[in-house]
């Protein structure tokens, strides 16, 4: 509810319409949408230079926050997939498998918390060569 009263509040000063305070399209008020916001009104990113997305191999999109002069991702990543296409292993809840292969798993085991928290890897995904995030905008 305060996230609903927090999008409401910078409508009626915005003048902006309720529709467009799902910023980020997803159906849901809450405070993602209120940071995108803000930030645009902070940043002026309806005239920024940035005009591509950032989308993963696995084509997820992600919404970004421009800092300065650096655009940061505002959501955790969610990617299931090295840069280069080979799979990252995803084992059972009973054996999360070896240290030494990457591997990624999900928050409490319930697969629709990789949309709201993004998924978690081991250190193995992370320093490998074949890298996770996504490179171009």
């Amino acid at each position: 509810m305060k996230y609903v009263k927090s999008c409401l509040i910078i409508t009626i000063l915005l003048g902006v319409g309720y529709s467009q305070c799902d910023a980020n399209g997803d159906g849901d008020l809450d405070v993602l949408d209120v940071v995108i916001e803000v930030n645009c009104i902070l940043s002026d990113c309806w005239t920024s230079e940035f005009s591509g997305d950032c989308i993963d191999i696995d084509g997820n999109v992600y919404e970004t926050v421009q800092i300065g002069d650096q655009l940061w991702m505002a959501e955790n990543l969610k990617v299931t997939h090295y840069n280069n296409g080979d799979e990252i292993s995803y084992p059972s809840s009973e054996d999360f498998g070896s240290y030494d292969g990457g591997q990624y798993g999900v928050y409490d085991n319930v697969s629709t918390n990789a949309d709201v928290y993004g998924n978690l890897y081991n250190w193995a995904v992370m320093d490998g060569s074949r890298g996770i995030c996504p490179e171009t905008f």
